[in-house]
């Protein structure tokens, strides 16, 4: 995802998702990735399902900041 290549990055963080259903860090990555790409919604989505692990509460934090970016971007 660092070097710019985001949607192969979504098929391997998928990938991870598929082999290691418990990892919740890997949504995570996914948020993210679609946070990269200006997808917030689907960030959003993902971020909320990272609820344990190393990433958690980073992710918390990202979508208390979402929430009100899609909130104003629904708004308009």
């Amino acid at each position: 995802m660092n070097s710019g290549h985001c949607q192969e990055a979504l098929r391997e963080y998928e990938y991870v998702k598929k082999l290691d259903p418990g990892n919740k860090d890997v949504y995570y990555l996914i948020g993210s990735t679609y946070q990269r790409m200006n997808q917030l919604e689907q960030a959003l989505e993902a971020y909320r399902q990272c609820t344990s692990g190393q990433y958690a509460s980073v992710a918390q934090g990202a979508v208390k900041i979402l929430e009100k970016k899609v909130g104003k971007v629904n708004a308009r």
